[in-house]
């Protein structure tokens, strides 16, 4: 049986493109910590500009 982290749990998030405006990561693990909140928060700015681009070409 595989343990799920809470890395997984944001990939989940990333990858069913649902977006959390506002988070709070509470690890005891600093390096996962900041891994979870760079790849919620490179998903946020990737979406921001890739929603811009698509708006500018209509």
């Amino acid at each position: 049986m595989r343990l799920y982290s809470g890395y997984d749990c944001a990939k989940w998030l990333v990858e069913q493109e649902l977006l959390v405006e506002r988070f709070n990561v509470h690890s005891a693990n600093p390096v996962g910590a900041a891994n979870i909140r760079g790849l919620l928060e490179n998903y946020r700015r990737w979406r921001e500009e890739h929603l811009k681009d698509n708006t500018s070409h209509m």
